[in-house]
This record gives structure tokens, sequence and C-alpha cells, in this order.
């Protein structure tokens, strides 16, 4: 069981220091009343964002104007928590205009009627939004989204009272939902929850799931040595039968994890090339990849957890070995891509944990001591490229103890990746925001989290510097300071947009659990956001990888001083600089006119802490490497 613990991050140039409250979350008495800037009362609120759906194609002169370009509201519920730590695929960009999203849906304030939501755009117009969820009489939730090869929709979910079990919804031609089991076989008393799916093989047809075995917390019971254990599904014909059902994957076992939690894992499949990412609160994050349609799989530290493998909190750790008891980790949330090659790409939020009393049950976290960090599979460790941003530029994150909504994750949270033709990486995430409070909270002062996008176009290596998507640009221009905005998914195939859809609404914190705050309408709501505001670079500059134009840096690892040998394919100037794993310049090393030729370049790294760089060389064209820097 998690507690709750705060930290103030002071921002110092590119570098983090960290002050730590060591303060446990405390409740405030409920506050009946919510905003007093521009209005009163909820209902107010609701009113006022219960406009008229809005035809988002340009080309339609209805959406021209005052709306142009701003959110879309594809569906509400009642029922705010859309994951406990990953989000699920609720988005797909079909590639021929057309789009699916889905949610947690519950139109009763008893969330009994709780199941999946759903909606079409079929290039012109979204549909109506649902009264009703797509199941019949079972309950049912987070449910994710995908697309056979002949483009009808699937979606997985779970359903409840106990025996547990995936419930899996297929559309047909005609718009037809039908529905069935998953058929885990782990039995009445474990039973399988919070399901991810995705689709993939020669095809497109093959069906790869994944859920977790009912915790005894939830009257489940261990299974196989797991309080929680991750188990694989495959079905090759689009989901009628499974030739795998309850696998046991190398590497996620009891050997390696005591138990996961609840979403603590993402899949994703492209072609016959299949990746799972697993996290684990006192555990490694690691990737499970099959490439041929999950037949066979291998393991890929992503980061390699400091305790010994399945760490058992009653057991505890050697303090005189770990005098500082407080580990990096992560608070359950990642994302994972397959691309075009096969390569598998992830990130993931990364918070601290500590272990206050050996066997008591609990352990803690600190939200504030995180990042959003990066990985793909040429790297031997990951990047940090995101986290909360110092906006009002005076040097500190200024977000005080309790002062924000509780979600049981990182102040920086929820990643959500995607990739378009070009090969551009791109990212959604959500963060608190130091300049959105809520003076009226139901739960006193608390900031409002926003969401924020940035890419790369260097295949990971570089990331431009978030930018902010609630804006009057892309959200109501009055409202858009009170807005709420969590749990974001983007389409993994990204065009000329970004497609989102993520959860608004006009209170921090959950009503579900958490900030238990009164509970009121949320709204699904659907954005596209263009590529060329994500990052200037994107679809702007052409980028060159080393290999192609004989770019080298050597020695690599360096010290003191470094030489840059590269091709100038013809005349021209160019501009060196060395960048940090968050894309800030941390060294310039001007700019020259060039003949067409071969030519070298002495750099001086005096200064430069050791660490990974990226040496970017600029003419028309980027060509980038990468730099390791010793002492």
């Amino acid at each position: 069981m998690k507690k709750i613990y705060l930290a103030i991050l002071f921002l110092a140039g590119t570098n983090l220091a960290f002050a730590q409250f060591g303060k446990e979350l405390t409740r405030k008495s409920p506050q009946h009343h919510i905003g007093q800037k521009t209005f009163k009362h909820q209902q107010e609120i609701q009113a006022a964002k219960a406009v008229p759906h809005l035809n988002p194609n340009p080309t339609n002169p209805d959406f021209i104007g005052q709306y142009a370009g701003k959110e879309v509201f594809v569906g509400q519920s009642l029922y705010d928590l859309q994951t406990n730590s990953s989000v699920q695929n609720r988005i797909v960009n079909h590639g021929d205009g057309t789009l699916s999203v889905a949610w947690t849906m519950a139109p009763d304030a008893a969330w009994n009627e709780r199941g999946s939501g759903y909606n079409y755009f079929d290039g012109n117009d979204w549909g109506p939004e649902p009264a009703a969820r797509l199941e019949g009489p079972r309950r049912t939730g987070w449910p994710s989204l995908n697309t056979f090869g002949n483009g009808s929709d699937v979606i997985l979910s779970h359903f409840s009272p106990p025996p547990y079990d995936g419930n899996i919804l297929r559309k047909d031609a005609d718009g037809n939902w039908s529905e069935k089991d998953l058929g885990t076989m782990t039995g009445e008393t474990v039973g399988v929850l919070w399901p991810r799916s995705t689709t993939g093989g020669p095809d497109g047809n093959t069906f790869h799931a994944i859920a977790l075995t009912t915790p005894s917390g939830l009257s489940g019971a261990v299974y196989n040595g797991m309080d929680g254990h991750l188990l694989y599904y495959r079905s090759l014909d689009g989901g009628e039968t499974f030739d795998k059902v309850d696998v046991v994957l190398p590497g996620i076992d009891s050997t390696q994890y005591k138990e996961l939690g609840g979403d603590d894992y993402a899949i994703h499949a492209n072609g016959n090339t299949v990746a799972i990412l697993v996290m684990a609160a006192w555990g490694d994050v690691k990737v499970i990849k099959s490439n041929d349609n999950g037949e066979t799989w291998e393991e890929h530290l992503v980061y390699d957890f400091p305790l010994e493998p399945a760490y058992d909190e009653a057991i505890g750790y050697d303090e005189t070995m770990w005098p500082n008891d407080t580990f990096p980790s992560n608070d359950g949330s990642g994302s994972v891509l397959v691309d075009g090659s096969g390569k598998v790409h992830v990130w993931y939020s990364e918070v601290a944990v500590t272990d206050d009393t050996f066997g008591d049950g609990t352990w803690s976290f600190f939200p504030g001591l995180n990042s959003i960090n990066y990985w793909n599979e040429d790297m031997t460790e990951h990047i940090e490229i995101a986290g909360v941003l110092d906006e009002d530029g005076d040097g500190a994150f200024g977000v005080a103890a309790n002062e924000y909504g509780n979600y049981f994750n990182g102040f920086a949270s929820y990643p959500s990746g995607g990739m378009d033709a070009d090969g551009n990486l791109y990212l959604v995430y959500s963060a608190i925001s130091e300049l959105s409070p809520n003076e009226n909270a139901q739960q006193g002062n608390q900031h409002y989290r926003k969401l924020y996008v940035q890419a790369s176009s260097d295949g990971g290596m570089t990331w431009c510097d978030p930018n902010p998507i609630i804006t009057a640009e892309f959200s109501d221009e009055f409202f858009f300071s009170f807005i709420e905005a969590v749990f974001p998914s983007v389409a993994k195939t990204v065009d000329d947009h970004m497609h989102i859809v993520y959860q608004q609404d006009y209170e921090p914190g959950i009503a579900l659990s958490g900030d238990e705050d009164d509970v009121v309408s949320n709204f699904i709501t659907y954005t596209a956001i263009p590529v060329s505001y994500v990052c200037s670079f994107v679809n702007t500059t052409d980028v060159v990888q080393p290999e192609q134009i004989n770019f080298n840096v050597t020695p690599n690892p360096a010290s003191k001083e470094a030489v840059l040998s590269f091709d100038m394919e013809e005349a021209g100037t160019l501009t060196a600089g060395l960048y940090n794993a968050i894309g800030q310049k941390v060294a310039d090393f001007g700019s020259s006119q060039y003949p067409q030729g071969s030519f070298s370049k002495e750099i001086s790294l005096s200064g430069i802490a050791k660490g990974t760089y990226v040496v970017k060389l600029q003419t028309d064209k980027a060509i980038t490497a990468k730099l390791i820097v010793v002492e």
C-alpha cells in the first residue's frame, strides 16, 4: 500500500535539486464550492461547457471562426478514474481521416452502470455523446481500444463482480458490437483485472492481450508466487479463439517481482513484433519483446532497480548497504511503441520510493521527485526528457505540500507516445501547473494538471522543450485556466496532427479515491494538435543519420576535447552545438563556412559535466551523433 510524501523541486539551470518534506498527505475539510474568479458553482461551469458538437473538419464553414482548433467533447462520465497508472490505448487513427475513441464511462453517480464509452469520427463529424455503455448487463471498466487489419474496432476491458475476467467487444462492418469473454483459466478465486491489448500479426488480425491476476486485497489470491501476476493471451483469428491463455512470460514471474500493481504495464505491436512494458515500484523497468508474433520472447532491461529482484518489504533491505533508503523508481505509468523497423521505444514516469518500516505492509513514494524518462533499444540507459515546468521562470517549482489533486502518481505522469511516417517521435503527458491554482478546490488550494507535448526528430536522442496544449489556442478561451487535464492518450499513428483524447473537469483530484471529491461530470475530450506547434523542426528539417554522411566523433567517450569528422555534400554554413539529454544546448561550437568535401573540427569539452550528450551539426539538414563525456 502506498503512502504519499511530498517534495518541492528547485530548478537551477538544467539541474534539479530536491528538498524533501517527508510529510504525509492530509485531507482538509471539504468545501462545496468551486471557483470564484469568473463563476460560482460547478453547475454553472458544466452548463457553460455544454456547447453543441463542432465539426473539426476545417473545410466545414461551421467550424471556422471562434471554435477553430478548439477541443471537441466526445463523451462524459461520472466515473473519473480512467486508469490506476498507465493510460490505455484509447484512440485509434485509422489513416483515412477517421478516428475512434473509448473510455470508461458511468452515467450514474453510484457507478453501477459503468462500462465502455465509445465514439467515432467519420471524417466530417463525431457521433453524438453516448448515453449508455456498449456492454450488456455486465459492469466493466478500463477499455483498451485497437483496430484489426480489416478496419474493425475491438475493445478489451474487464468485468465485475467476481469471478473477474476480460470482456471483448468487436465491431462488425454494420457497426454492431458482439461480446465475449477473454477466457482466463486462473479460476473463480483469482480471475484477472485491468487488461491491455494490441493488434498485429502478418494480416493485422492477431489479438494480443495482457491482464493482471486479482490481488489478494480485492478478494483474489497469490498466483504462482506473485500477488498480482501479469499473464499473456493471444488470438490469431481476430479474437474468435485463443491459442495462448494465462501464459507466464519470461522475466515476469516470482523470481523477479513480488507483485505488480494494476496498470503498471503497457503493450504495443507492429506487424510480428510485440513489446510489453513492465514497471514495478520495487523492481526493474523492463521490456519483454517478441519478434515472431508472440511465440518466443526476450528481455530488455530499461532500468535496473538497485535492490535484489522480488524485493519483499516484510524482510526489508540491508541498511548498512543502503543508508540513503530513498530509491529512484517509477509510478507505474508508462507507454511503449514499436516502430516500423521493429525497434521498441519506452516512456515512463520516474519517482522515488522508500520503505519506512519493514513488515508493516506499507511503503511510501515521493511524487515530486520525478521526471519523464525515455529509452529505446539502442540506448544503454534511459534519459530524462521532461517533467514539471518552471512556468513563472523564478528558478523554483512553486507548488507546496498538499497543493495538488491526488492521483497516486508523480507530479508529471501519464506519458503517451506516438510516431509519424518520417520517424519523428511524439509525447503527451500530464503535469501539475504552478501557474494554475484553484484557491477554492474542495480540498483547499490545489493546482490544476495540464497537458504538455514534445517531439524528437533524431530517434529520441534529443527532445524539444515541452509545449502546453491547455491554452486559449486549443481550449475554450474563457475556461482553459480552470481545466484539470489528465489521462491523455495519443494515437500511435501521428500525421500532420497529434490526435489526443483526455479527461477534463474543473476540480483537481478524483472522486473515486484519493481526494474523494464530489461526483460530477467529467468531459472526455478530443483535440488535434498541429505537429508544427509541437516542435519547430517537425516537417521542416531533414534529419540525416550520421552513418549516411560519414559523421564521426572521436574519441568517444571523450574527456577534455574531441574531433568532429564530417562530409559537406555542398558548400554552405555549418553550425555545431552540444545538447544534453533533455535537448538543451550546453555548448555552442560556432558557425563556419565550408566548401564541398570532407573536414574535421576540434571541440573543447572543458567545463562539460560527465554524462551522455548529442552533438548536432546544422546546415540545411540536421546531423546528430551521441557523445559520452567522462572525467
